[in-house]
């Protein structure tokens, strides 16, 4: 009697923090298509693939100064492209690697891939990096 509570309660809590967890990487792919259907200067872009919801403290000011000024001058997102604020309270990122497909300039589905850099909040992205 007493595993079968034991059991259960796992179950339970194991279930809560996937719910969590799914929670989490939905908003983050939201917050990246939205990003997308903002700045994206290529015709017909969408998500194909989503990664896991990751997290990061490797990546400091200086390296994300470059991979903001990559992308506005890589031609996959306008020059004027607006990213949020790194937090000044923590280290730590959120990372989703995503696969977008778009047309180029010869109107060809091509496949991305790229990384954004999220806050751990999932209110901005604070950079994205070409792959």
């Amino acid at each position: 009697m007493k595993n079968k509570h034991v059991f259960l309660l796992l179950a339970t809590a194991l279930f809560a923090l996937a719910s969590v967890s799914c929670g989490k990487r939905h908003s983050a792919k939201q917050l990246v298509e939205d990003f997308i259907d903002e700045h994206a200067q290529l015709s017909s872009v969408s998500v194909t693939d989503v990664g896991k919801l990751d997290s990061t403290d490797r990546v400091d000011n200086s390296t994300i100064s470059a991979l903001q000024a990559d992308v506005k001058n890589g031609g996959m997102y306008k020059p004027d492209t607006k990213f949020g604020q790194r937090p000044t309270n923590t280290k730590t990122l959120l990372m989703l690697r995503v696969t977008l497909e778009a047309k180029d300039e010869k109107g060809e589905k091509k496949p991305y891939k790229h990384t954004f850099y999220l806050d751990p909040e999932l209110t901005s992205v604070v950079a994205v990096k070409t792959n």
